[in-house]
């Protein structure tokens, strides 16, 4: 077998639901900043808020049909981090990423929900891995974007020339919500 090659870039992590109150978890989907949210999170004294440079949970909606990314994802987390900090993301290789339900192996991921989930509650209270250094005596709120096999609906009249933001292919299969499997990433856009 050959050698598994990943690649990894470091970004800044901005917080669009907790008012920047909100780490992010390992394994979740991101995507770039917009301009509102470079705006916003400028204001609120991020050094680095910068276009190309800030990325956010992945914003989810009705596309093609169904729940999945309506922004292009540009990888996964590899770690956690702060709001403002830095945080690797993996944009190549093979990634490892939490699911929101089932999923087969083979199975075409996007990202397909949000969610918060704080320290007493799981997949948080299970996977020591995803939390990062604070208070034990605290409740933490992390924030979640989690994937999915949606299966969009192509060639309607609507769907014509709309995008499809794909993550990539399931190399193991999923048996429940908050499973962490190893990914294929396949980022970039598809027309439907």
């Amino acid at each position: 077998m050959g050698k598994r090659t990943e690649q990894t870039r470091s970004f800044v992590f901005w917080d669009t639901v907790g008012s920047g109150a909100n780490p992010i978890a390992p394994f979740q989907c991101v995507s770039l900043a917009d301009a509102s949210e470079v705006s916003a999170a400028a204001a609120a004294g991020v050094r680095e808020a910068v276009a190309g440079r800030l990325v956010v949970p992945t914003p989810v909606g009705t596309k093609l049909g169904v729940t999945m990314a309506t922004r292009r994802i540009v990888g996964v987390t590899a770690g956690g981090a702060w709001n403002g900090d830095e945080v690797l993301v993996q944009s190549g290789g093979v990634a490892e990423v939490m699911v929101n339900a089932a999923v087969a192996v083979d199975a075409v991921l996007s990202a397909v929900a949000r969610a918060t989930r704080t320290t007493a509650q799981t997949p948080l209270t299970n996977l020591e891995e995803m939390l990062l250094p604070f208070d034990p005596r605290a409740a933490l709120t992390y924030q979640l974007c989690l994937a999915d096999d949606p299966a969009p609906v192509f060639n309607s009249g609507a769907s014509l020339n709309e995008f499809w933001y794909p993550l990539g292919v399931a190399m193991a299969a999923a048996t429940a919500q908050y499973d962490v499997i190893p990914v294929e990433l396949m980022l970039g856009p598809l027309v439907g």
